[in-house]
């Protein structure tokens, strides 16, 4: 019946195939698996890092608003401090104890010289996820 309609029935060899063993299967999947799981490190390790700057880059702009703040007041008028700030960079209470949804933390000196013309303002932010900025101006008084 196979000769009637055109058959051939001789058996051919499965080694004359095109295609991938179990073993290539194996091998390439275990290679993209362990892509996938270098790649997802490297991604955790950025969200990581990402928010660690985010932390540090909020600490500074909290140092330099507060160092404009005292930059502005009177000569005599400046006095060291402490105050603490919400996630948004409102000021929650000043000195004393934090207050509870404090997040950042800013202290600030103020150094004379000895002939009073001359002063050092320090402004540190600390908060975020421990970031911790230090922000430093000397400036004369204008004559």
């Amino acid at each position: 019946m196979h000769l009637l309609f055109g058959m051939n029935t001789k058996t051919e060899s499965f080694e004359s195939e095109c295609g991938f063993s179990l073993i290539e299967v194996v091998i390439a999947a275990g290679l993209v698996a362990g892509a996938f799981a270098a790649l997802a490190q490297v991604f955790a390790i950025s969200i990581a890092t990402n928010a660690a700057a985010r932390g540090g880059s909020a600490a500074t702009v909290l140092a330099v608003q507060k160092m404009e703040q005292l930059r502005a007041l009177p000569w005599s008028a400046r006095a060291p401090g402490v105050d603490y700030l919400d996630r948004a960079g409102n000021v929650l209470a000043e000195g004393g104890a934090s207050p509870p949804g404090a997040v950042y933390t800013r202290r600030w000196s103020v150094e004379l010289s000895g002939d009073g013309n001359e002063i050092v303002l320090k402004v540190g932010a600390t908060g975020g996820r421990n970031a911790s900025k230090l922000v430093t101006i000397r400036t004369r008084q204008a004559p």
